[in-house]
């Protein structure tokens, strides 16, 4: 198993590590155990999620929300068949309580972490920019007009948002990051860098699709998009807001 599959799994964990124990689970702690930056990301992860399931079950219930959760729990049984043991008891009200803390962790997997923008996405970007002019391709053309010469250079996943489509593009190139094949532009307004690849083959799926994330770091700004399993990132130097206002002008983000 390698670290990026590691990562995967690893974001799966449960708070309190119910599932340490499993194969795959193993594997991937033993994984994150020999590489430094896998086993600090997971670290960052698992005190975030222990201190969310803390907060969680620290909440406090009313007598009204005991209530709804027990009136679920006998709709519940209900749908299910007769013939159960009586739902109102403490042991039923308690399991049904985990049961709705369960859904709010989950919610919280998929609508916050999944709301935050890929660390994966900002090295490519970062690894990018540290090319100097000269790697470059010159080129005087639309960014609509550059699949055929990526499909030359045997890339067939570049892709832009229909709404960036008339950007013009001076330069472009393809290199390779962690053996994986990554396009890239160089777009003058703002000295953009446009970068496309799979989002799977660096354990990116962004939810929902074609909606952007935008973010800050080290002093450049980042967006990122994902249709079809391919990822379209945006870089230049710059604050979130400058990025906003960027997207925005040109009609991609409302």
């Amino acid at each position: 198993m390698n670290a990026k599959v590691a990562k995967q799994i690893l974001a799966c964990r449960t708070p309190a590590g119910t599932d340490d124990g499993e194969r795959e689970m193993r594997e991937a702690l033993a994984v994150a155990e020999t590489d430094p930056t896998l086993k600090a990301t997971f670290e960052t992860q698992r005190a975030l999620d222990e201190t969310v399931a803390g907060e969680l079950l620290a909440i406090p219930l009313d007598e009204t929300d005991e209530t709804v959760v027990a009136e679920g729990a006998t709709a519940l049984a209900a749908a299910h068949g007769a013939g159960r043991n009586p739902v109102k008891n403490p042991a039923t009200i308690a399991v049904a309580l985990g049961f709705l803390l369960m859904i709010a962790v989950l919610v919280w997997n998929f609508m916050g972490r999944a709301g935050t923008f890929p660390e994966e996405a900002i090295r490519i970007a970062q690894d990018g920019t540290k090319m100097g002019a000269e790697k470059f391709s010159e080129v005087e053309e639309k960014a609509s007009g550059l699949q055929d010469w990526f499909m030359m250079k045997g890339f067939e996943n570049f892709r832009v948002p229909a709404a960036l489509e008339n950007l013009d593009v001076v330069g472009v190139r393809i290199f390779k990051e962690d053996d994986e094949t990554v396009a890239q532009v160089l777009i003058p307004e703002n000295r953009t860098y446009a970068y496309s690849f799979k989002g799977d083959a660096f354990g990116i799926d962004l939810v929902p699709e074609k909606a952007w994330r935008v973010t800050e770091a080290d002093r450049m700004a980042y967006a990122i998009r994902q249709e079809d399993g391919i990822c379209f990132v945006l870089a230049f130097k710059g604050k979130k807001k400058d990025m906003v206002d960027f997207l925005q002008k040109h009609g991609a983000m409302p």
